[in-house]
């Protein structure tokens, strides 16, 4: 190994790299190594994964931070892909919902066009999904807006009472159901360290009418926040799914350990199962029913190897094939001890959806290689029920 490399830097990552030392007659002293196994490794070492391979690039630009996808398929057969762009990460009152549009089923598209831009607002977080009717819906921060022809153009935005990154979801009665974060259920609940906590709730909403009006259909779990460190468990960036005529699934984002947080109803909404804290490490977390009715997690991976990742569930969310997780991509970051545009951690926010045959593709965004954020999609196929490596 080039030992030069390995001295001069700074919490070098040598993960699968193999380190030669050959004495040439002096001591030769290791400092600062950390030898871990690797989790699930076998006899000789090494650790098998699910590894995708078929990575397409959406939205790219070097000058802009896009972030934050969403993807639906539409009638007509276009793939569609709205996400966040601005110059930064953080708050920018430029930010607006791009989209892009691929007419051959994903393997190119055509040049982005705004789908909503409201003047000195930082649009983000957007989502998007068609309705049974062929009603197509767009989810983004505090509204969602309506579009009657495939996403092409899009009415004036609708306000919404809750938020979630990954939008919302159509129930088994035609009708649209958000379940996200109420970001202010009591402002001030109590007093932490010096800190005002604010009670939210992760609550399902749902709306007849396209989002004209709403109504709740329940309460999740009620959870705080408090500005300032999240040395709390804090119920963030909820996201909810429906499995007909078996469960409503809540996912939500606890930044404190980074595990996926699951809540169940069998009830469409009325009463909800105690929270199930599951071994899945990432964050967020996108929900999709399969038709073959298992429930496919994907989510951001958000510390070495930074990239994407997913996992299935057999019943319904209430436990996860993590001996099975496929890895999306583990290609993200800066190279070892680099600065680059964006910090490693900066990618994720994956959502899927189940194409024929049982293929999946799911868009995220992305940074690699030093590189500026970007919009990619990965086409893969899930594991087969019972299937292992």
């Amino acid at each position: 190994s080039d030992l030069t490399e390995v001295l001069a830097g700074r919490a070098w990552d040598l993960s699968g790299r193999k380190i030669t030392l050959t004495s040439v007659g002096k001591p030769v002293y290791l400092y600062g190594f950390r030898f871990v196994p690797a989790k699930g490794a076998t006899a000789d070492g090494t650790e098998s994964r699910w590894l995708a391979t078929d990575h397409v690039n959406i939205a790219v630009d070097p000058d802009r931070h896009f972030a934050f996808p969403g993807v639906a398929r539409m009638r007509n057969g276009d793939l569609v892909v709205v996400y966040r762009e601005a110059s930064i990460h953080m708050d920018d009152p430029e930010g607006k919902i791009g989209l892009s549009r691929s007419t051959d089923g994903g393997r190119s598209w055509l040049p982005r066009v705004t789908a909503v831009d409201r003047a000195g607002i930082d649009d983000r977080d957007p989502a998007i999904f068609q309705m049974s009717d062929g009603t197509a819906i767009l989810t983004s921060a505090d509204y969602l807006c309506v579009s009657r022809d495939n996403g092409f153009t899009w009415g004036e935005p609708r306000s919404t009472p809750v938020f979630g990154p990954r939008g919302a979801v159509e129930d088994e009665e035609g009708h649209i159901v958000y379940g996200g974060l109420r970001r202010c259920v009591q402002r001030e609940l109590t007093e932490i360290g010096g800190r005002a906590v604010r009670l939210q709730a992760n609550e399902a909403y749902r709306s007849r009418d396209k989002g004209v009006s709403w109504e709740s259909a329940g309460v999740a779990t009620y959870t705080v926040y408090a500005p300032g460190a999240h040395d709390f468990i804090w119920y963030d960036e909820p996201f909810m799914c429906v499995m007909p005529r078996r469960y409503w699934v809540f996912a939500a984002r606890v930044e404190l350990d980074g595990f996926a947080r699951v809540i169940r109803s069998s009830d469409r909404g009325a009463t909800w199962d105690p929270i199930i804290t599951t071994p899945v490490w990432g964050y967020p977390q996108h929900l999709l029913p399969l038709r073959d009715g298992r429930l496919l997690m994907s989510y951001g991976y958000r510390r070495h190897p930074y990239g994407v990742r997913a996992c299935l569930s057999n019943d319904g969310g209430k436990t996860w094939d993590l001996s099975n997780e496929v890895v999306l991509r583990m290609d993200g970051g800066n190279p070892g001890g680099q600065r680059g545009r964006v910090g490693d951690t900066d990618l994720g926010y994956p959502a899927s959806i189940e194409l024929d045959g049982g293929k999946i593709f799911t868009v995220y965004y992305h940074n690699s290689g030093g590189s500026n954020c970007y919009i990619a999609g990965t086409f893969w196929r899930p594991p087969a029920a019972g299937e292992g490596h």
